[in-house]
């Protein structure tokens, strides 16, 4: 159950990023799920191995590093969807952000369900 949450917090974080920040863009609204199916199993894959290999970077910033890394899958996810279009890296970056602060809100908001 927790799994099933969580991916529909994350879709409605890309559907929130699609309207709030401007330079991403969703060819309609079912995308958002296709792109949160796609970047958790990229997440899945890649996430760990990402922060082992820049460990000092996050060290350093405090864990801050890591909205840098979420960015980065989100770039590869726009790379491998052609109806996820993402304008520039700068965008991304905020892109990441809106889809974290969106999911981390809705898992507290939600928390008991």
């Amino acid at each position: 159950m927790e799994l099933i949450k969580g991916f529909l917090f994350l879709a409605v974080g890309i559907l929130a990023a699609a309207r709030i920040v401007p330079g991403v863009q969703l060819k309609n609204n079912t995308t958002a799920f296709l792109v949160a199916a796609v970047y958790s199993v990229i997440h899945f894959l890649l996430f760990k191995i990402l922060v082992f290999l820049t460990l000092p970077a996050v060290f350093l910033t405090i864990g801050l590093f890591t909205i840098v890394i979420n960015a980065v899958l989100l770039w590869l996810t726009d790379k491998l969807l052609d109806d996820f279009e993402i304008s520039s890296f700068g965008t991304t970056i905020i892109a990441s952000l809106v889809i974290s602060v969106v999911s981390l809100v809705l898992k507290y908001l939600f928390f008991w369900i």
